[in-house]
């Protein structure tokens, strides 16, 4: 029997969505400079806005009012997130370096491998690329794509669509195409983000539930055999969404601890 090898077409690793400006997106995509010289990106191609966007509001407040405990403690979102694996998803070295290597063991399927990869780690990227009916997100044009480097930004979940979640696997994801960013909050005061993001914030349940995570932290990747040649077969590589499913954390077996949580 002949031995196969898998073909890794995503991440090793955390998993998850970017950007790609194409031609003269709606806005360019300048960096926010933060007080520690580093940057976000404040522009929007078709489809996203960077999360530089988000900053005004969601970020530090010098006067010491939103996003501040009573003890005076800064606990805004956009800094807290910023630092994460989420954040950096699309510049991680590791995983450069392991699509690096997938793509020279299996070099016929350079394209297939970087567009399945960037469309977990650099989705704001790859599904503006989608969206303007690019075939695929390669990761050249990813290191000049300020929103694809922004990582698993604001909106790669945030204007998610909760059509088909907890149903579809391996980077296929749903976006809203309008600006709208979904929240977990009820009748939210819309007139800010409209203004300074030019999104409007509406109510959407599944922000709170695990499903929202499923498409990128379940990845189902080909084989193929040592010609290099697909197999037609499928491997798991990773389920981190089916093992929280199956475990005690899930609803459908205690209470609850969801993946946000």
């Amino acid at each position: 029997m002949r031995l196969s090898k898998l073909l890794t077409i995503g991440a090793i690793g955390t998993v998850c969505f970017t950007l790609y400006a194409w031609n003269s997106p709606p806005e360019a995509s300048q960096p926010y400079h933060g007080g520690n010289d580093s940057w976000l990106p404040v522009g929007s191609n078709f489809l996203f806005a960077g999360s530089g966007k988000c900053v005004q509001c969601h970020g530090s407040d010098p006067e010491g009012i939103a996003s501040t405990t009573v003890k005076g403690e800064d606990v805004n979102v956009v800094d807290a997130w910023r630092s994460t694996m989420m954040a950096n998803s699309a510049k991680d070295p590791f995983w450069k370096a392991k699509v690096s290597h997938e793509t020279t063991v299996n070099p016929d399927l350079t394209v297939e491998i970087e567009d399945k990869c960037t469309s977990c780690h650099a989705p704001l990227g790859n599904f503006n690329a989608e969206f303007i009916k690019q075939e695929f997100y390669s990761m050249g044009e990813l290191e000049n794509d300020s929103l694809g480097l922004d990582g698993v930004s604001c909106l790669a979940c945030h204007q998610q669509s909760p059509d088909g979640l907890g149903t579809q696997f391996s980077g296929h994801l749903n976006y809203e195409t309008d600006a709208i960013a979904y929240g977990q909050y009820e009748s939210p005061l819309a007139s800010p983000m409209i203004q300074f993001a030019q999104y409007t914030p509406v109510l959407g349940p599944h922000m709170e539930e695990s499903e929202v995570c499923a498409a990128c932290h379940t990845l189902i990747t080909g084989t193929v055999d040592l010609n290099g040649e697909l197999t037609g077969d499928e491997f798991v590589e990773q389920a981190t969404y089916h093992e929280w499913l199956n475990s005690v954390y899930s609803k459908r077996l205690a209470k609850a601890v969801i993946c946000q949580a």
